[in-house]
């Protein structure tokens, strides 16, 4: 089973000062809010971007080529499974997916990625952080993605300024 973790981070120009980068750095896992027992399914997605919680339980119809542009996980990832392990795949602004790394069973991978959004009158900035466990049903706990360093990283951090 894949275990994926979605937590968004936004502010705006005036919070672009050191410390509260500092603060933002250092958010990487958060805890999954799921008492119940998992029976079913491929996928569990942790979505934290809304400080809501929310998690769901996908079955395989997720899975990339089956669907191009499925936002469930956000624009730019999808996953691919490959006999008991999945390819992790990311689309940046420009391209199409492409597989980042490829998780084995008991491995934990991080994609990182920032973007600017305009609005009206203004700019909001955010960081995107995606965690990703592949792991048998039973090895499922609130601190699954508690590890500081993953086996895989990718990172696609851009220099946003503000003009």
């Amino acid at each position: 089973m894949l275990f994926i973790q979605r937590i968004r981070i936004s502010y705006t120009k005036n919070e672009r000062y050191p410390n509260y980068a500092n603060v933002r750095r250092s958010i990487r896992f958060r805890p999954v809010p799921y008492n119940e027992k998992i029976t079913d399914g491929e996928i569990l997605f942790h979505n934290d971007s809304d400080y809501s919680g929310k998690v769901k339980i996908y079955g395989k119809d997720v899975f990339y080529p089956e669907k191009f542009f499925d936002v469930r996980f956000g624009n730019r990832i999808a996953i691919k499974k490959n006999n008991e392990n999945y390819s992790i795949m990311y689309r940046d602004s420009y391209s199409r997916y492409n597989s980042k790394f490829i998780l084995q069973n008991k491995q934990y991978g991080r994609i990182i990625f920032n973007e600017r959004i305009v609005y009206e009158d203004v700019w909001v900035y955010e960081i995107n952080i995606y965690n990703f466990v592949n792991a048998d049903k039973s090895a499922f706990r609130p601190k699954i993605f508690y590890r500081k360093i993953p086996d895989y990283e990718y990172k696609d951090m851009k220099y946003l300024k503000y003009c």
